[in-house]
């Protein structure tokens, strides 16, 4: 009805009742419209349409329903007409489908216009309410959500739908409709609608409808909660660029029925150009809404390839900016994307000097549409380092911020923002303080957690250990290491001079306990961190007195190292003594110098003339005597060192020693107490007799390296050499022995066997000395021995006796005249025979064991009987246990 041109009035009525006699009918109104108000001007604008010429007015329209309730609804209605499109395929459609007519009154009740109204503003009814539809003529099925009806000249199927397919592609498409409906849609139809908007203005500034921020009202978008064709949204940005693009809209314009106070919300720039008057006059509500939609229809802005529609959405304040409570001034809530960057948006913001805008972005969709946009992507480094205001003082959000910072930092980039990094404050995990990464230190090591207390603001914080791999580049103290060490040492030194705490020994200890595993101790060892033995027992405990706990490795010896450096160094304590790998290692390592020792032996002289230490150590001499020779074994086994010689050790000692008593060479008395037994190296010489002056005492004399090296004297004998051949006299008895007893001619035999008529001479001091039956005879004066055996068995055993290895004697003799004997088997029966009656054991013993050698089974009983006759116990008893004969 509302476009009808020539209709004024229209109604629907139904018969209620006829009558047959009269033939007449009632009829009952169900509905009734009427257009009131109409004067010719109106008149002419609704039916008179002229191309290129936009005609605005208003109507009255009272609907009337079936129960007499009466409403007045007012229009305000535009309507235009253009000449037919430039593209030839579109001016053919139209002429082909009669589309378009040039004020011809040929085709009265035909729409040859497109046309476009504007909803009622009636008074009880809400603009949300209304929901723009497309007609032609008569409404189509489609709603659009606008604040509008869409009236044009459609090309339409029967159904009077699917006028504006989204999709090209579909099988049974009819291109040249759709392009005739979008041309009258995005071509036509905005700037028809802007004309509309800009009398709406009009009125408004007249004062002739109430329609307060009508922009707002009027806006050409749908909410974002209704649902809508995607068409509607390109039409709204046409609409829209054709609103920028209109002087008139802007002239008409004013601040105080337009604008909205909502300016520190959202971004306008110094230039006050139409877009900033365009969006001041816009609720909060649509430019949220505007970015929803754009949410919801880019995949078809994209498609549309409008650089000058992208162009201007890049400009539009309707972007989230991304919020940063730190911010404290931070008011605005949407930017365009023109002037914002883009950062990760997991990546945690902190607060800036700089004015740039961050957008927001919630997922995948905003990343596509800010790319769509060209939106800068904002450089973390020079976020980091640039826009960032570092604080003071730490909180929350600063360590969140250099989580992500770290986090985001993999790339090359990223080795660029670690590096930068270290000029930055870091966290604590127990202050509020900000320190150098430098200062700060892994709170999951237990040497670092034990040294510096473990609610020391020295920790990093605990959200940032984990990036510990890229903090270690910038000076992380994250292990024990040499330089961390030594840092541990030098607290652990502080807090003993300042106000030791109670655990001091305890913090030395862990740390001595990690120093053996990971050190070279040359670099700290002038550090005091090293636990001692603060006391010792008697007699030492009064003269070692050590009020600190801890000490430096150059001020400390080993326990073993006690009796030689004691007065001098303290001691190390015995639970954190090194382990022998490191000893061996450094040998240094809690090993007093020479000098040390020197002074050591210094202090016990000095002491001996001190009454209240000869009191205190009275019942301690020898423990006195053994420290003061510990002293001497020391000095003696450096000395004897060639790299101790070749570095002037003997010059040192020689200075040191020369004019002061240091030696204890105990002469009449034992005291090492009395003076008189201390001398000097110029009262010592060395090899003098005990009865000559400056004789040393054999317990101190044994330290010649150590004497030599203090330049004490020694009495040499002459450099000459007695040169004394090597003589074996029992071999010179035995050779001549056996020369004589071979010559039986000779002076010196004074003894003679008779042995089956030959004579065998020998000596009886030979024969005596070996056999005592021999002696008994020599003695009784019997000089010639009958004997019945074998000549050459007399002359084996006279040769063994003479020294003879039996076994050469034996070999010397061979039985070459084949001699019997009653002794066999020869000859070794019979030099058992010989052993037994002359008493040779060790000879009797031999030959057991040579017949013993020889038992078979044809001889064992023969041998047993020999045995048990000639009293070979051995024998005889291995002959019973040869069980296998």
């Amino acid at each position: 009805f509302l476009f009808l041109r020539n209709i004024e009035e229209i109604e629907v009525s139904k018969v209620s009742s006829i009558s047959v006699a009269t033939s007449s009918f009632q009829m009952d109104s169900l509905w009734k419209a009427t257009v009131n108000g109409l004067d010719e001007g109106i008149r002419s604008k609704r039916k008179h349409i002229v191309n290129g010429d936009v005609r605005t007015f208003q109507m009255e329209i009272e609907l009337i329903d079936y129960s007499n309730n009466v409403q007045h609804d007012q229009w305000i209605i535009a309507t235009g007409a253009q000449p037919n499109p430039d593209d030839p395929k579109l001016q053919k459609y139209a002429e082909q489908y009669r589309l378009r007519v040039l004020g011809d009154l040929n085709f009265p009740n035909y729409p040859h216009f497109p046309r476009i109204i504007v909803t009622n503003y009636q008074e009880n009814e809400e603009p949300n309410d209304f929901k723009g539809r497309l007609f032609s003529t008569f409404s189509l099925p489609e709603t659009t959500c606008l604040s509008v009806h869409l009236n044009g000249t459609w090309a339409q199927s029967s159904d009077r739908a699917r006028l504006l397919i989204e999709k090209d592609d579909l099988p049974d498409m009819d291109h040249q409709k759709l392009n005739w409906n979008r041309h009258i849609l995005l071509e036509f139809l905005p700037d028809l609608h802007c004309k509309l908007l800009e009398e709406i203005i009009k009125l408004q500034n007249y004062k002739k409808i109430d329609f307060k921020n009508c922009i707002s009202k009027f806006w050409p978008f749908p909410l974002s909660t209704h649902s809508h064709p995607k068409y509607v949204f390109s039409y709204g940005c046409k609409v829209l660029q054709c609103m920028i693009q209109s002087e008139n809209l802007f002239q008409l314009i004013n601040s105080d029925d337009h604008f909205y106070q909502h300016s520190q919300k959202v971004y306008f720039s110094d230039e006050n150009n139409n877009i900033d008057i365009l969006f001041k006059c816009l609720s909060i509500d649509n430019i949220k809404d505007f970015y929803k939609l754009l949410r919801i229809n880019w995949s078809s802005l994209v498609r549309a390839k409008n650089e000058s529609l992208k162009l201007m959405i890049g400009k539009l304040p309707i972007w989230p900016v991304r919020s940063n409570p730190l911010m404290e001034d931070q008011s605005l809530n949407f930017v365009p994307v023109s002037i914002g960057y883009i950062l990760p948006n997991e990546f945690k913001m902190y607060r800036t000097k700089s004015k740039k805008f961050f957008l927001n972005t919630t997922d995948k969709v905003d990343d596509k549409i800010l790319k769509y946009l060209n939106a800068t992507h904002h450089e973390i480094h020079d976020y980091a380092f640039i826009d960032v205001e570092l604080p003071e003082k730490n909180d929350q959000e600063y360590v969140d911020f250099l989580d992500s910072v770290l986090e985001n930092a993999t790339s090359e980039d990223g080795c660029k923002i670690t590096k930068d990094l270290k000029n930055y404050p870091f966290p604590n995990a127990f202050t509020d303080k900000l320190m150098p990464i430098s200062k700060l230190f892994n709170y999951e090591d237990i040497v670092f957690r034990t040294v510096f207390g473990g609610d020391s603001n020295v920790f990093l914080h605990f959200n940032l250990v984990k990036h510990k791999s890229k903090l270690l580049n910038i000076g992380f103290n994250d292990k024990l290491n040499s330089e961390t060490f030594k840092i541990c040492a030098l607290e652990i030194e502080e807090l003993q001079e300042m106000n030791p705490p109670p655990d001091i020994r305890h913090r030395g200890f862990v740390l001595v306990d990690h120093f053996y595993n990971v050190m070279n101790y040359e670099l700290i060892d002038r550090i005091p961190f090293v636990p001692i033995s603060k006391i010792l027992d008697k007699p030492y405990k009064k003269y070692y007195n050590h009020s600190q706990f801890l000490d430096c490795f150059k001020n400390i010896v080993l326990p073993e190292y006690k009796g030689v450096a004691w007065s001098q160094k303290a001691l190390i304590a015995e639970d954190v003594i090194p382990p022998q790998d490191v000893l061996d290692k450094y040998p240094s390592l809690g090993k007093p110098s020479d000098r040390t020792v020197i002074k050591h032996l210094k202090f016990l002289r000095n002491k001996i003339i001190d009454d209240e230490w000869i009191n205190d150590w009275n019942d301690w001499k020898e423990t006195f005597v053994s420290n003061v020779f510990e002293v001497y074994e020391w000095l003696e086994k450096e000395c004897k060192e060639s790299k101790k010689i070749a570095s002037g050790i003997v010059m040192n000692l020689s200075k040191d020693f020369k004019d002061e008593p240091l030696f204890l060479n105990f002469g009449k008395s034992q005291d090492p107490f009395d003076t008189e037994n201390w001398v000097s190296a110029s009262n010592l010489v060395l090899n003098v007799e005990p009865s000559e002056n400056k004789y040393i005492n054999p317990r101190l004399a044994k330290y010649y390296g150590m004497l030599k090296s203090a330049d004490v004297k020694e009495v040499k004998a002459p450099n000459f050499k007695i040169q004394v051949r090597e003589h074996d006299q029992s071999s010179i008895n035995k050779e001549f022995l056996l020369k004589n007893l071979s010559n039986q001619v000779n002076s010196f035999h004074d003894v003679v066997f008779n042995v089956k008529g030959e004579k065998i001479w020998a000596s009886q001091n030979v024969l005596a000395a070996s056999s005592n039956v021999f002696n008994e005879k020599f003695t009784s004066g019997e000089c010639i021995i009958n004997i019945d055996y074998v000549p050459d068995s007399i002359r084996i055993l006279l040769h063994y006796l003479y020294g003879q290895n039996i076994d050469d004697a034996i070999h010397n003799h061979p039985n070459t005249t084949n001699h019997t004997s009653k002794f066999e088997p020869y000859p070794y029966g019979e030099l058992l025979a010989l052993a037994n009656d002359y008493e040779l054991d060790h000879l009797k013993e031999l030959m057991e064991l040579k017949l013993s050698r020889m038992v078979n089974s044809s001889n064992v009983k023969d041998i047993k009987i020999l045995a048990n006759y000639l009293n070979a116990s051995q024998l005889e008893e291995y002959c019973k246990d040869n069980k296998n004969l």
